[in-house]
């Protein structure tokens, strides 16, 4: 699912991952993503959060028939007509990282344009505001997404 999956990363989160034009490309950034996280980034480098978006997005690819199919059903994935997209979860407190209500249920779709409306550059949450501002958005957004992948069959 090479080009399929570049293609749907770049116009699903353009923000995010549009710069990213094959399959290389996303196996680089997936990667350096992980290296930086391993070596705690300084704030304001794309890190754990940057990883937890794209292992969202990945999911979500993977479990839709539509897009993932047959390729990610033999990886071992559960595929079913909607995928982990069209799975609604509990923000909880976080929600406003969202803009939404506390305990509010989304969905992972929504999740991932919500975020990506909120990204720069390939960085989530750098909003131009002061940086504590940005540091929070991002705390809480990292919170959300490692309770969404850490549930994992929602």
């Amino acid at each position: 699912f090479d080009a399929g999956l570049v293609n749907w990363l770049s116009s699903t989160c353009p923000n995010l991952f549009g710069s990213l034009s094959d399959i290389d490309q996303v196996i680089a950034r997936f990667g350096e993503l992980a290296v930086r996280n391993r070596k705690h980034a300084p704030h304001g480098a794309a890190t754990k959060l940057e990883a937890l978006i794209m292992a969202t997005a990945f999911s979500v690819y993977a479990t839709t028939d539509s897009l993932g199919d047959e390729e990610a059903d033999v990886a071992g994935f559960v595929v079913t007509d909607d995928g982990l997209g069209a799975a609604s979860f509990d923000l909880g407190s976080e929600a406003g990282v969202f803009a939404a209500a506390a305990d509010t249920l989304m969905t992972v779709r929504e999740m991932l344009a919500c975020t990506d409306r909120r990204a720069r550059d390939g960085k989530a949450y750098v909003t131009g505001a002061r940086d504590d501002v940005n540091i929070a958005l991002r705390t809480m957004a990292e919170r959300v997404y490692s309770r969404l992948l850490a549930a994992g069959n929602i």
